[in-house]
This record gives C-alpha cells, structure tokens and sequence, in this order.
C-alpha cells in the first residue's frame, strides 16, 4: 500500500511540475490586467527594488513579463489568490533556495509582492490583516500551477484567547 501510495504521489509532482513550464505563446486576456488596473502604471524602476531583492511600488507592475526578466530561464509557476470574490495572479519559482511546495515557502519568496505573512498565532495573513488563506492551503497543502489559494475573514486571537484555547 506504501508503495502505491509513493507511486502516486511521484506521478502528481511530475505532473504538477510539468504543468508550470514555460509559455511559448502570447500572456492570454487573463495574464493581463484589466483596463482599471493598468491606469496610472509604469514599468519598475531600478529605484523600486532594494538592496535585498524586495520589490516596492504598485503590484500591478509585476505581471508574468517582469517575473520572467527578471528570472531568466526559469519556470515562472502561475496561481491565484482569491481576495474577497476577486483573483489575483501570483507566481513562484520552484528552483529557488527554500521552495517545498507549500504557500508557506511562497511567503519567502520574492514573488509574494503584496505583504502576506505568517502572525504570531500561526495564520497565513494578508498586509492590513483582514484576510487569512484558509486552513486547508495554510497547513500545508502542495500548490500546483493554475492553483486557487482560498481565503476567509480573519479576525485575530489574542494572547489571552490563545491560552484559553488550550
């Protein structure tokens, strides 16, 4: 059973591997952002990465085209987070340092342009805090490319919640 179970799980992250390649063709109309989206954006400048890789400035800018200049000759993984009914696209590159699969290594990563992070009681979150991924994609579930992470309302615990919890 052990070895099925193994077998099967190879053949998925195969699968999910080739799913992410490379695109030979022109971004679709859903790689692009909508008409809104695109007004009052400019293509980055070098001022608007630090020292440290982290991008600054509108997420609008960094599309498909930008993550593949700036990683040439890697697989550039597309997915989405759903926020409040709303997709946006992200991306993720397996092949760097720290990349197990999970939205939790994707945090790391510099294509998480938006500010989600992991609080202190363990919630994958969004920068102001109002939203959180849910349980199932935030405990470790593996992503895929083309992939839906779901999120809900989050409403933070305090520490004296917490203790009464336990």
């Amino acid at each position: 059973m052990k070895k099925i179970l193994a077998f099967a799980l190879a053949a998925l992250m195969v699968t999910s591997l080739a799913a992410c390649g490379k695109k030979d063709t022109k971004p679709t109309e859903d790689d692009k952002p909508s008409t809104s989206e695109q007004q009052g954006t400019t293509e980055p400048t070098s001022e608007e990465e630090t020292t440290e890789g982290e991008i600054q400035g509108d997420p609008v800018e960094y599309g498909r085209e930008f993550w593949e200049a700036k990683y040439p000759n890697e697989n550039i993984c597309p997915f989405t987070i759903e926020e409040n009914g709303k997709e946006y696209n992200y991306y993720w590159v397996s092949s760097l340092e720290g990349w197990d699969g999970t939205i939790e290594s994707w945090l790391k990563q510099p294509f998480n342009w938006n500010g989600w992070h992991k609080t202190a009681d363990g919630c994958i979150v969004n920068k102001d805090e109002t939203l959180k991924i849910t349980d199932d994609w935030a405990s470790g579930e593996g992503m895929s490319s083309f992939c839906t992470i779901t999120t809900e309302k989050y409403t933070p615990t305090s520490a004296a919640d917490a203790t009464q919890a336990s």
